[in-house]
């Protein structure tokens, strides 16, 4: 009788506790937090730090030796004294490759420096290599001024000996002989330096007498040697163009 009376009562309880737990559920769902925005993109070149350098790796095989270069040409070294491409070196350079040769004899034994008129040639060139440029503007300036005419510095551009230095080159040319023809007045400094060369014995065949250089002074006067030896052996000075002085050519190579 007792749980007959009790058994409404619990019925009636339990449905008035439905309720009650539907809405805390509701309100657990209801509380639940918004949800977050995404983040910013990390940016691209926010690298980390370079790790330190590990640690060299074995030296590698030898390789294969590459082809063998094709063989280099000798150089030719020279000396003063040299008997060299027609006459006799008397003055080289510090590596011996380049240097002025002296004729072995005079190509003349007295000539005038001018072609029958005093001028002004502009050959005022000096030191080693001067004398070519100027022996070429003095035939240039002087070749006209009297037909046939000859002078110091033509007879030294007209030089030709073969290689003994002694041998006439044939005049037509020739296959079999080797002839040179380049040779040029010496410039004062030149023809020092061969005053120099008959003093130590190295080239022979000098006169006395003074000779000529290619350096001009003035328009009637160029510049000399005396090849005496001593007093005034060795002194330079300017003369007269009509003066006959000898010639000794010179080349370079």
């Amino acid at each position: 009788m007792k749980n007959q009376m009790l058994k409404p009562l619990v019925i009636a309880i339990a449905l008035m506790l439905v309720p009650l737990s539907i809405g805390t559920a509701q309100a657990t769902q209801t509380n639940q937090g918004d949800r977050g925005g995404r983040g910013d993109k990390g940016d691209k070149d926010d690298k980390g730090q370079i790790g330190p350098q590990g640690p060299a790796g074995p030296v590698g095989a030898t390789g294969p030796a590459g082809p063998k270069g094709a063989d280099g040409t000798s150089c030719s070294f020279h000396v003063i004294g040299e008997t060299y491409q027609g006459g006799i070196v008397f003055w080289v350079d510090d590596d011996g490759q380049h240097g002025l040769i002296a004729a072995k004899r005079d190509q003349s034994a007295g000539i005038q420096w001018c072609n029958g008129i005093d001028r002004v040639t502009g050959a005022t060139g000096d030191g080693i290599g001067a004398g070519v440029m100027n022996t070429a503007i003095i035939v240039a300036t002087q070749i006209g001024d009297s037909k046939p005419g000859n002078f110091a510095a033509k007879v030294a551009a007209d030089y030709r000996v073969q290689d003994d230095g002694v041998t006439p080159c044939d005049y037509f040319g020739s296959f079999i002989e080797t002839c040179y023809g380049d040779w040029y007045l010496p410039s004062m400094k030149e023809l020092n330096l061969l005053y120099a060369a008959k003093m130590n014995q190295v080239v022979g065949g000098f006169s006395d007498m003074g000779y000529w250089s290619s350096t001009e002074f003035e328009y009637n006067s160029a510049w000399r040697q005396f090849f005496t030896i001593g007093t005034p052996g060795g002194f330079q000075w300017s003369g007269s163009k009509f003066g006959k002085l000898p010639v000794r050519a010179i080349r370079a190579f």
